[in-house]
C-alpha cells in the first residue's frame, strides 16, 4: 500500500519540483537553522501535551509548574542559530510569547474535563481506498471523547494569522485524520475538528458530512495516482512558482530559483562581473528605453493627430483639397464610408443585424461582424450575390470621412 501523509499530498499540491526532491530524489541539504516561529511552536506543543498527560493521570499541573517546566524546556533547547526575522524582536520576546499562548490555553480551560484524553501525538494509519492500494497516515495533537460521545480531534496553531471558519471548513488536514478515527473506532457518529489558536485565545470548530470526507478521499486518491503515473524523473515534475518558493528548503537546486539564490547571497564585487546578470540588467535597461520611447511615440502620434485635423479644418474653411508645405504637401480627400451598426454606438441595431444574418448561409463567414469584413461583403454583393446585398441594405449607411495624406511635394521633383 503507498502510505502519504497531509503534509506530503500538500507538498505536491503546492509544488511538484519540492515534492520531486524531498521524496524522491530526497535531496540531502545543510542542516537549516531552526526558525523562531517553528521553535516557539514546539514548545508549546510540548507544554500542552505534558499538561494533558499529567490530567489523564488526575493530576492538574499549577501554571506556576508548567511555567517552570516551559521554561527550562526553552532554555534546553535553544540554540543561537534559531532564526529570528523579526528585528525588533528578541529570543526573550518570544519566550514570553510562547508561553502567552500557553497561559492564555490554560485560563480558558482549566480544569481541562471537557473530555476524555484517548491520546496524545495519536498516530492515525488508514487505508483511502477499499482495495488498500493508498494509505494514509498522520499524527493528533490530542485525541478526546466528550461525556456525551462526540469525538474531537484537536489541534494546536501558534499562526500569527487568525483564519476564518471559512477556512478551516476548507482544511483538509483534520478531516483525513476523521477518515481514521471513525475507520479506527467503530460506531463514531459525531466527530468534531478543532484548531486552537493559541496566539488569539480563539478556538474554531468545523464538521464534515459524509459526501465531504468522501471527496476528500477521492481528491486525495486522484493526487496520488497523478503522482504515481508521472515518469519518476525530475522534468516529470515542474516548478510551480508562487510567494512560497521564497520559504523553500530547495532552492539552492531548483532551476526556477538556484540563479536568485546565488545572486542574493553574493556581494556586490562580483554581482558587477556576473555574466547572466549583467545581460539581465542590460536588457531592463533597454526595456525602460523602449517604454520611454513608446510614452513618447505615444505623444508624437496625438501630435499628429491634432495637426491632421487642423489641416483638415483649413481645406474644409478654404476649398482645398492640396495644402502646402516648404517641403512636403497633404493631400485632402473626401469619400463616402460605408457604415455598418457598431455594439459599441448602435447595440439594438448590431444585435438585429446579428440575428438577421445567424439565419442565413453567410454567418460563418461575417461572425465577427467587423468593420471591413462587412464593408468588403457589402462591396463584393453587389456584383455576384444580390440576396446578401439586399440584406445588408437593411442596416448600411454612408458616412462622409475625410482623409488627409502627408506626401513630398511634387512639384520640387521636376
Amino acid at each position: 500500500m503507498s502510505t502519504y501523509s497531509h503534509s506530503k499530498i500538500e507538498a505536491f499540491r503546492q509544488c511538484p519540483r519540492k515534492f520531486y526532491y524531498k521524496y524522491i530524489a530526497k535531496v540531502e541539504l545543510e542542516d537549516a537553522p531552526e526558525q523562531i516561529a517553528t521553535f516557539m511552536g514546539s514548545r508549546a506543543h510540548d507544554c500542552l501535551e505534558y499538561l494533558y498527560e499529567r490530567v489523564g493521570k488526575g493530576i492538574v499541573p499549577t501554571p506556576e509548574a508548567l511555567k517552570e517546566r516551559f521554561d527550562a524546556a526553552w532554555k534546553e533547547q535553544w540554540t543561537k542559530d534559531i532564526v529570528i526575522h523579526d528585528r525588533e524582536m528578541t529570543g526573550a520576546d518570544y519566550q514570553k510569547l510562547g508561553w502567552r499562548c500557553v497561559e492564555q490555553y490554560y485560563r480558558r480551560f482549566h480544569p481541562f474535563d471537557q473530555a476524555v484524553v484517548v491520546g496524545l501525538e495519536q498516530m492515525i494509519r488508514f487505508p483511502l481506498d477499499d482495495a488498500e492500494k493508498y494509505g494514509m497516515v498522520g499524527y493528533i495533537d490530542r485525541l478526546a471523547k466528550t461525556a456525551d460521545g462526540i469525538w474531537q480531534i484537536h489541534d494546536y496553531k501558534t499562526n500569527s494569522r487568525l483564519p476564518t471558519q471559512q477556512d478551516m471548513d476548507a482544511n483538509p488536514q483534520l478531516a483525513y485524520y476523521e477518515i481514521g478515527v471513525r475507520r479506527r473506532w467503530k460506531g463514531v457518529k459525531r466527530v468534531e475538528l478543532v484548531w486552537h489558536f493559541l496566539q488569539f485565545d480563539h478556538s474554531i470548530v468545523s464538521t464534515r458530512t459524509p459526501e465531504q470526507l468522501k471527496s476528500l478521499k477521492a481528491c486525495a486518491i486522484a493526487t496520488i495516482k497523478d503522482i504515481e503515473r508521472r515518469d519518476q524523473e525530475e522534468n516529470g515534475f515542474p516548478t510551480s512558482e508562487g510567494p512560497l518558493c521564497a520559504y523553500c528548503d530547495y532552492e539552492e537546486v531548483c532551476p526556477a530559483r538556484k540563479h536568485l539564490y546565488r545572486v542574493r547571497v553574493m556581494p556586490e564585487n562580483k554581482l558587477t562581473k556576473e555574466p547572466a546578470v549583467k545581460l539581465v540588467d542590460r536588457w531592463t535597461k533597454l526595456e525602460a528605453q523602449r517604454k520611454e520611447l513608446r510614452g513618447e511615440q505615444g505623444g508624437l502620434e496625438a501630435q499628429i493627430d491634432e495637426v491632421r485635423q487642423a489641416i483638415i479644418d483649413v481645406a474644409k474653411r478654404e476649398g482645398l483639397e492640396l495644402v502646402a508645405g516648404r517641403e512636403k504637401e497633404v493631400v485632402i480627400k473626401q469619400v463616402d464610408k460605408v457604415m455598418f451598426p457598431r455594439k459599441g454606438e448602435e447595440p439594438e441595431e448590431a444585435a438585429e443585424l446579428e440575428a438577421a444574418l445567424r439565419a442565413t448561409k453567410w454567418w460563418n463567414d461575417l461572425s465577427t461582424l467587423s468593420a471591413a469584413q462587412l464593408e468588403a461583403a457589402w462591396e463584393e454583393a453587389d456584383q455576384v450575390n444580390p440576396d446578401l446585398r439586399k440584406l445588408l441594405k437593411r442596416f448600411v449607411w454612408t458616412d462622409e470621412d475625410t482623409t488627409a495624406r502627408l506626401r513630398h511635394r511634387r512639384d520640387l521633383k521636376a
